[in-house]
């Protein structure tokens, strides 16, 4: 009787063992974008022309709320202009263009594609660290290529 029990699960482990084989197994020339960056090269794949064009295409995540939300908002000190659906833009990550705090992500319109070199969101974690306490959105950090001002 026990080798009726084992004749029937082997079919199940050799395909366990076959799946776990090809998943382990990935071409080596396979390139995994990093959620948290978006180069050059990725942006010349779409039809943005800003940089705040290239982020809504390819990582809409970089605008996602975060942080604390409350039913009763506090004025924000004169920062409360309206993005799209009543969300404040102090609810988005700030904007840094090479190292230099710019403003909200509204400001990304007024960066070009052809002169970006990378767009890189930092968590409230690394921004704090980076630039000091206060980004508790994070920051979105931009790039220029050389000699793009």
């Amino acid at each position: 009787m026990p080798t009726h029990r084992v004749d029937r699960f082997a079919p199940l482990a050799l395909l366990l063992i076959l799946v776990g084989i090809v998943a382990c197994h990935s071409p080596s020339n396979a390139v995994i974008p990093d959620r948290d960056v978006l180069t050059a090269e990725e942006i010349a794949t779409t039809d943005a022309v800003t940089a705040f064009d290239a982020v809504r295409l390819l990582r809409p995540s970089f605008f996602r709320v975060r942080g604390e939300v409350s039913l009763n908002r506090p004025s924000r000190n004169g920062r409360d202009a309206v993005l799209a659906d009543g969300d404040s833009l102090y609810d988005y990550p700030t904007v840094f263009l090479n190292s230099r705090m710019l403003g909200s992500i509204a400001r990304l319109r007024d960066i070009l594609v052809p002169t970006v070199a990378e767009i890189r969101y930092l968590d409230p974690s690394a921004a704090n660290l980076r630039f000091g306490s206060g980004y508790v959105r994070g920051v979105i950090l931009v790039s220029l290529k050389a000699g793009s001002r």
